[in-house]
């Protein structure tokens, strides 16, 4: 059709047999609509990070042209939380081919990223290159309240019955009307998805066994499915659990970020219809 909102001056559903409007929508002149927003460049703070001036394209994609880093950090990722600065507490963004490994260096390339899962701009702070393991800001840039721009792909607020849900090969139901777990093998990644009657402020977990052939706590690999009521997303995190004690930074029931390992771990979507909460990871 090749026509923007700013070419028409009304939206009707019309019979052209009988020439009849069946109802009509103006769209009113000088009608400010969304569009993508340009940021200044990352700070320069470790590395050789630098950029030329972000843009953010819509609700979950960041343009970032002219990119410069030296691949030097070990443990280095995009990385966007909530906060006056870029801290701990975030959530590692899949590069520009989509993947989670340790960013490599850049020189001068202009790249695209995408939020992960349900995550959009109007969730997040700030945007940054940071080291999980050494806890480094290489360089940020801050992500402005008053946003307006368009909706991903997909990220409408208008959904329909028709969109088909994942199908899974193995069903689980770990507790009675309470808990499910969903799973399928694709490749080399496991796709799991945890169905829980819980409220906002409960999480749910399921992982591989400390034993072979029988449940054990100790020495299992976990994940804590949970909605952050703070940030308003869905969240996931990898925990090891060495002993049944609270972490002390090195044993107990610890997130594998604390005791110098990764989270895997990636948040697909989530959901909360009529008490259950959905996570799919």
């Amino acid at each position: 059709m090749g026509k923007r909102i700013k070419d028409i001056r009304w939206l009707s559903v019309w019979c052209r047999r009988f020439t009849v409007d069946f109802g009509e929508v103006f769209i009113p002149p000088g009608i400010d609509v969304p569009k993508p927003r340009v940021l200044p460049e990352f700070r320069r703070l470790a590395h050789g990070l630098r950029s030329s001036n972000i843009s953010v394209l819509d609700a979950k994609t960041f343009y970032i042209p002219n990119l410069h880093y030296d691949g030097a950090g070990p443990d280095a990722y995009f990385w966007v939380g909530n906060g006056s600065e870029p801290n701990i507490m975030g959530i590692k963004v899949p590069n520009e081919v989509g993947s989670l490994d340790p960013l490599r260096g850049y020189q001068g390339e202009d790249i695209e990223i995408q939020l992960p899962g349900s995550l959009t701009v109007y969730d997040i702070d700030w945007l940054a290159v940071w080291c999980v393991e050494y806890r480094h800001n290489f360089g940020h840039v801050f992500i402005p309240k008053d946003l307006d721009v368009p909706p991903a792909l997909g990220q409408t607020k208008i959904t329909t019955t028709t969109t088909p849900r994942p199908v899974y090969s193995n069903c689980r139901e770990i507790l009675p009307n309470r808990l499910q777990v969903k799973w399928e093998l694709q490749g080399e990644y496991l796709q799991i998805e945890l169905f829980g009657r819980i409220t906002e402020d409960q999480y749910m977990a399921f992982g591989l066994s400390g034993a072979n052939g029988r449940p054990q706590m100790a020495q299992s690999d976990v994940v804590v499915a949970f909605y952050d009521t703070n940030a308003r997303v869905f969240r996931a995190e990898d925990y090891f659990i060495s002993d049944l004690s609270q972490c002390d930074g090195q044993r107990g029931v610890c997130p594998d970020e604390r005791i110098g390992a990764r989270n895997d771990v990636i948040v697909v979507s989530g959901d909360r219809k009529n008490g259950v909460t959905s996570i799919r990871v």
